[in-house]
């Protein structure tokens, strides 16, 4: 219902209008402040859903529901450990299009928690870990561009989240609470297929 009700004031006057499915891998990294812990390297995950978009005199609104792994590493004097976590991403992007082929859109993204799990690199990792130490909503932003060849698309974005991914208090490496302060940002890549392209 909300993909439909963010998409019907752009449809209603819309130019041209199509639907697709989008699928591709993002590279990033978890950010934290808690002391004596760094961030490891950079993890690699899966991204993929639907997108719907309308355009009206080279501008365009695009909404979508897609599935996103984010993915951080951990570097800490106990052991190293990478934190999993998987959302269902609500964004609405708006844009412009240079002769429905080049385009630039930005927008914000709505995440929702599915799961969050923890593995162990080497040395100790949290006993505790939980679903739990994470916010369950998140607010992020995506910016960047694509391309459109025929019903087929190609996107590069950026990636961040505006607040922390994880609960203000949490155990980490630890079985007292403490401030655990966690961001998240990454570089998306997905190829895209428009199902439904009008005209």
């Amino acid at each position: 219902m909300l993909f439909v009700a963010a998409t019907w004031p752009a449809l209603s006057h819309a130019q041209s209008f199509s639907f697709g499915a989008r699928a591709g891998a993002n590279r990033g990294t978890h950010s934290t402040k808690v002391a004596n812990i760094n961030e490891g390297v950079v993890q690699t995950g899966f991204t993929g859903g639907v997108f719907a978009r309308a355009g009206l005199l080279g501008w365009f609104a695009q909404p979508e529901i897609m599935f996103s792994q984010r993915n951080g590493a951990f570097e800490t004097p106990n052991g190293n450990f990478i934190n999993k976590l998987n959302y269902i991403d609500i964004n609405l992007m708006l844009g412009w299009s240079l002769f429905d082929i080049v385009r630039v859109n930005a927008g914000p993204s709505f995440m929702q928690l599915l799961t969050a799990a923890q593995e162990k690199i080497g040395g100790y990792n949290d006993p505790g870990f939980s679903k739990d130490y994470f916010n369950t909503s998140v607010l992020g932003l995506q910016f960047g561009g694509g391309v459109d060849l025929g019903k087929f698309c190609f996107d590069i974005r950026y990636d961040m989240t505006i607040g922390d991914v994880s609960s203000t208090r949490a155990r980490l490496l630890t079985t007292n609470p403490k401030d655990y302060t966690t961001g998240s940002r990454q570089l998306i890549f997905t190829l895209g297929y428009k199902i439904v392209k009008l005209p």
